[in-house]
């Protein structure tokens, strides 16, 4: 298993001066490169030529000091210099770190991580070539798809067409599917989410609520769960010793802006598209903005932030209507699922903490039975642990939130395919594949909260 030091994040650092001259020095030469390229930048669908994904690998403390210290140089700036730097994943120690830099800026992090004996790899020497690729192979397969098909999982779809879709989905199979709204993004785009539960079967039936897209640029997301919302409707008879005991909830886009925003104008967007008062920087991190440790590691008070936290817990109307729509109706539910990417993790609570959660083994036994579904499908592997020792500490995730504040007994984050060889930039004839291995470890966590009712 993949892990990092439960200590790396959750504790503060205490730098020694040469430290902060370095952490100066670092935000001097990031801005001044900012600022020289700022006026090349484009305003439609933005441009990675010659961006390099490197995969560093901090090996001790020091090495974490350095990628932090490099992290906090551009994220605490307006204008906002993640044109320059930019983090794919959170710095820890023993797992990789992901980091997108342009030309302007290579040559000088390749200066600091030599010069302090961090190791790192090119992991992509052009990104703008992966995005451009996944685009063209996504346009194809929209372009064969049957006329007459709403959406497939042969290529990535948007937004509209995914709403459209749930709303023939229910019309045409209203004895199980329902759809409903919980509310409007900030932008005004509907949130809509949709029931599975066939009539019958057992009294007060317990659910499952899955939900996808927290993160924009995460494009796998909805699509496993669209897949799996068109398995549970469309083949419920397959799937009726599930369905009989089990319904499901499912939101497969809870950051619409942000996913549309990944479409029209800059493919690798992570956050919302929330207006920040004060600020010239858009968006809120979703998965900071909890009510559970608000404010803690891995979440950032720079409204620029990958991981901005956001001025308080559920101040977006993304958050605060999923949190009151699960909160309502917690009764039902005994797991909660939320898909994201990248790195083939089935990470349990919590992402805050290195205690464990209230059944624990439980829960642990759940997700690794899930990945033995899953690996058995095609032979990806999975690891399964919690969020803070396998991957790194960060505050307001909705799976700890959901695990402590509602006491959904079994709840789980899913970063999906792959381990970085294509990251975000997952190709379109990888969606199949991984939407029937995750549905069959979906399966699993069905059947085996079917054994406790």
């Amino acid at each position: 298993m993949i892990s990092c030091h439960s200590s790396v994040i959750i504790k503060p650092f205490h730098y020694e001066i040469n430290r902060y001259k370095m952490k100066w020095s670092i935000f001097l030469t990031i801005l001044a490169l900012y600022l020289a390229s700022s006026s090349s930048s484009a305003a439609l669908l933005k441009s990675y030529e010659g961006y390099k994904l490197l995969r560093i690998t901090a090996q001790n403390q020091k090495h974490l000091s350095v990628l932090l210290e490099l992290r906090d140089a551009w994220e605490n700036t307006e204008p906002h210099p993640s044109a320059l730097v930019n983090f794919w994943s959170e710095p820890a120690i023993n797992f990789p770190t992901d980091l997108m830099v342009t030309p302007d800026a290579i040559s000088k992090v390749n200066e600091i991580l030599e010069g302090n004996s961090i190791p790192y790899s090119v992991q992509m020497e052009n990104v703008e070539t992966l995005v451009q690729n996944q685009l063209a192979m996504n346009q194809a397969a929209l372009s064969a798809a049957p006329g007459d098909e709403r959406i497939g999982w042969t290529a990535y779809n948007r937004y509209d067409a995914v709403m459209e879709w749930l709303d023939e989905l229910a019309a045409n199979y209203s004895s199980i599917a329902t759809v409903e709204s919980i509310g409007q993004s900030t932008e005004g785009r509907e949130l809509k989410l949709i029931k599975v539960a066939t009539p019958g079967g057992v009294p007060n039936k317990k659910a499952i609520f899955i939900d996808g897209t927290f993160h924009a640029r995460e494009w796998i997301s909805p699509a496993v769960v669209t897949y799996i919302i068109n398995q549970l409707v469309t083949n419920s008879s397959a799937y009726a010793h599930i369905l009989d005991n089990i319904d499901f909830y499912l939101l497969p886009i809870v950051n619409p802006d942000g996913y549309e925003f990944t479409h029209t104008s800059q493919r690798l967007w992570r956050k919302t598209r929330s207006v920040i008062n004060g600020s010239t920087c858009l968006g809120v991190d979703p998965n900071r903005n909890f009510d559970i440790d608000f404010g803690g590691s891995g979440s950032s008070t720079s409204p620029c932030a990958e991981t901005y936290l956001g001025t308080a817990p559920f101040n977006i109307p993304e958050t605060r209507l999923l949190s009151q729509y699960i909160r309502l109706n917690s009764n039902k539910f005994k797991a909660y699922l939320s898909m994201h990417s990248y790195s083939q993790a089935w990470l349990t609570p919590y992402a805050w903490s290195a205690s464990p959660p209230p059944f624990f083994s439980d829960i642990m036994s759940v997700g690794t039975k899930a990945i033995e579904s899953l690996q058995a499908v095609y032979g990806t592997r999975y690891v399964v642990g919690p969020t803070s020792t396998t991957l790194y500490f960060h505050s307001g995730a909705s799976q700890d939130w959901t695990k402590d504040v509602t006491s959904i007994k079994y709840t789980y984050t899913v970063e999906l395919r792959d381990t970085g060889d294509f990251g975000f930039l997952l190709p379109p004839n990888q969606i199949l594949p991984t939407s029937v291995e995750t549905w069959a470890a979906v399966q699993t966590v069905a059947r085996e909260i079917m054994t406790e009712i």
